[in-house]
């Protein structure tokens, strides 16, 4: 009786100690992210753009406890879209921030004109082609890029211009807008209110009387992103 019940408490340790190590990494990772959050609660320093980072590292974790490699139905919470997980492939030290390559393609279900967000709610492109297991974004950072946006609490439209750094412009003189307002899409390509980024800068054409700024992007620059989230189901 005495062996067996050795023999039980070993083999509960084994499995014990296997699923430390299965899950070792995950909770590594989760471990530094709530200590890292810790600390950014006592430190003034800490800014609303390293939240973000934050936030993009938690959604990194959620996709790898919930699908471990990405598959539709990487739902948000309260979102009514449905989001596919995919890598972004790398020409480092040659990262081009006009155009991402993903590791999801047509037998993913991919098609051109589809969304593709940095986390929820926060626009970085479309998916301008598409390949079997391959698909090609256009970012918002592309110079040709163009699309509707609203400024502030006031809505005030404007016109998002791409680049490095990008721009809004067409500004009405006489209406005020501030550094920090937030920027986002009320474009039809894309869901109402995506995102985009804040004014960094405002300036005036005293020719024209349009004002227009430079906008700061929420999650410091495309080429830093490891992996997107394309909309599957829009419209």
């Amino acid at each position: 009786m005495k062996s067996i019940k050795m023999f039980s408490g070993i083999f509960v340790l084994v499995l014990v100690i296997a699923g430390i190590i299965v899950s070792r990494g995950l909770l590594l990772n989760g471990f530094r992210s709530a200590k890292t959050l810790v600390h950014a609660f006592f430190d003034r320093s800490f800014t609303y753009q390293a939240f973000l980072s934050l936030q993009t590292e938690h959604r990194g974790l959620l996709a790898q406890l919930r699908a471990r490699g990405g598959g539709i139905g990487e739902d948000f919470p309260g979102d009514t879209f449905s989001y596919l997980r995919a890598d972004v492939f790398s020409r480092y030290p040659f990262n081009d921030r006009q155009l991402l390559t993903l590791n999801v393609g047509t037998d993913q279900g991919v098609s051109e004109g589809m969304p593709v967000v940095a986390r929820e709610h926060v626009l970085i492109g479309k998916i301008r082609s598409v390949r079997r297991t391959q698909s090609e974004v256009e970012t918002i950072q592309n110079p040709s890029w163009r699309s509707s946006v609203a400024l502030g609490p006031d809505r005030v439209q404007a016109v998002f211009r791409g680049g490095i750094p990008p721009r809004v412009e067409l500004i009405p003189a006489g209406v005020e807008v501030r550094e920090s307002d937030e920027v986002s899409s009320i474009s039809p390509e894309f869901p109402f209110g995506l995102f985009l980024g804040t004014i960094a800068s405002l300036d005036i054409d005293p020719k024209t009387l349009w004002q227009s700024g430079e906008v700061t992007l929420s999650y410091g620059g495309i080429d830093q992103l490891n992996s997107v989230f394309v909309i599957v189901d829009f419209p």
